[in-house]
């Protein structure tokens, strides 16, 4: 069986894609609700860029009645995702935070990118189909 790691690549890019689009879409849906708080999904490899060498910032609580900044479901922590709540900012009176605005932005982006990524791996599997019936050149 024949092993691409450009292929294993690119499949965990779909999957970092479908669970940001999973997230983006429970806030819009949630836009609407009185004190929901956005959630942003992070990667731990982007992360750790981001962050250079000293590793992670985290979050402290200072008083037991703070509500934690993160939490990760299941999915998110199979693909080393982090699922990020914003507790800090508030976009409404009723503290509600989600800017519809960027949601749909950064919706669309994601649907931009899981096309260009999708479309990578059927080029991908193109050569290959090129290169198996003898027509490649």
């Amino acid at each position: 069986m024949l092993r691409d790691p450009l292929i294993d690549a690119m499949g965990g890019k779909l999957v970092e894609s479908s669970l940001r689009q999973r997230v983006l879409a429970h806030n819009i849906a949630n836009a609407e609700t009185p004190r929901y708080k956005a959630f942003r999904l992070t990667f731990a490899d982007a992360q750790a860029k981001a962050e250079g060498s000293d590793g992670p910032l985290a979050l402290s609580r200072t008083h037991p009645a703070h509500v934690p900044g993160e939490r990760a479901d299941g999915l998110a922590a199979a693909t080393g995702a982090r699922l990020i709540r914003d507790n800090a900012t508030s976009m409404r009176n009723d503290g509600n935070n989600v800017d519809l605005d960027r949601e749909l932005a950064e919706l669309s982006a994601n649907q931009l990118y899981y096309a260009t990524v999708s479309t990578m791996i059927r080029n991908r599997f193109s050569g290959y189909d090129r290169i198996i019936s003898g027509r490649a050149g």
